[in-house]
């Protein structure tokens, strides 16, 4: 009788610790955030903030694969993620109706997309580059007429701007090239210049894409330049037709022979560059996104521990090449005005406190 009576109350104190450990599971919460493919730098940079969000803050941080830029701003719009990864040219494409928000017009798209955005935070991102098995009979994008490649997954910034590259180029999809919509990220663009179903591949990265590894370790492959002439053409048309301070396209050098002695670039190159920005929803919590913010800027190195270029996000950088017109989050004001970052344009979406007492 004494042996069932400590079996229940062991039973009985183990559900107790069971409903509190649940209770307190329930209270802590999620940040969730929405990032590019698995092979990417970004998803290995968002998966150990969101290890860092679990490690130093109330709430339990998760990294998910969820497509890219166009695919971010839907899902902030529609609340079906905390985070995601934007670029100041996505947020000009949602604000006028153009590209992927064509079906629903300016009006409609600004409405329900673009006016919902708020900024975070900027970091770098990488190169617009264009590979090519070292035995192909291009030598220039100009060259790539009459053949098939992969320009990026169907819902990133990249695959537009990869149009209107290849435009300045001198060529037209489907009537001097055929663009297909591989994922460079988890290999499958690399895999298909691999065993020849694709001529070429576009890759975007800072550095070193991983999943171009698998790639040239067992295939000799060369980046592809810009025809002459053709990125002044490029630059000169994003300029007219959405502002220099609006487009977030910048130019950046690639060094010769990156991937080592089957990288068989001949010289460096001059690729086009943009950067991206972690977006949220404008009425997110405050809080959650200050700690968003806090969980990376706080312990830097300890994020800067998993390398793959992660020392490119930096607090001083934090502010830097933001869009001009898309509201900067309250909760993130808040903390790069704490750390003494924020630059004095932005005071204006500080919290309502905070203002207070400027004045």
């Amino acid at each position: 009788m004494k042996k069932i009576a400590i079996t229940l109350f062991i039973i009985l104190i183990g559900s107790m610790l069971i409903s509190s450990m649940a209770l307190a599971i329930e209270k802590i919460g999620d940040i969730d955030i929405c990032t590019y493919s698995v092979g990417s730098n970004q998803f290995i940079w968002e998966a150990q903030h969101a290890k860092l969000i679990s490690k130093y803050t109330k709430y339990r941080g998760t990294a998910a694969f969820c497509g890219a830029e166009t695919a971010s701003i839907k899902l902030l719009a529609r609340k079906n993620t905390d985070f995601a990864e934007v670029c100041s040219l996505e947020y000009e494409f949602a604000k006028r109706g153009t590209e992927f928000y064509k079906r629903l017009g300016p009006e409609k798209s600004k409405k329900r997309y673009y006016d919902k955005q708020a900024q975070v935070y900027h970091y770098p991102y990488g190169a617009v580059h264009f590979f090519v098995q070292d035995n192909s009979s291009a030598k220039t994008i100009a060259d790539l007429r009459g053949m098939k490649g992969s320009l990026s997954s169907a819902a990133c910034t990249v695959g537009p701007i990869c149009r209107m590259i290849f435009e300045a180029n001198g060529l037209y999809e489907f009537k001097d090239y055929t663009p297909v919509h591989y994922s460079c990220g988890s290999g499958q663009a690399p895999d298909a210049l691999a065993d020849r179903t694709l001529d070429f591949f576009e890759c975007n990265n800072p550095g070193k894409q991983p999943s171009v590894m698998n790639i040239y370790v067992r295939n000799k492959i060369r980046m592809l330049p810009f025809a002459p002439g053709a990125m002044k053409k490029f630059l000169d048309r994003m300029n007219k037709e959405f502002g220099p301070d609006e487009h977030g396209l910048y130019t950046t050098m690639i060094p010769k022979g990156l991937y080592g002695k089957n990288d068989t670039t001949p010289t460096e190159l001059q690729y086009v560059a943009f950067d991206l920005i972690t977006s949220t929803y404008k009425d997110q919590d405050e809080d959650k996104v200050y700690t968003y913010c806090s969980a990376l800027f706080d312990h830097l190195p300890e994020f800067y521990e998993i390398g793959a270029y992660s020392e490119l996000i930096t607090l001083e950088g934090a502010m830097q090449h933001l869009h001009p017109e898309v509201p900067i989050h309250p909760g993130a004001a808040r903390y790069f005005y704490e750390k003494k970052v924020l630059p004095k344009k932005y005071y204006k979406y500080l919290p309502a406190d905070i203002k207070a007492k400027l004045k």
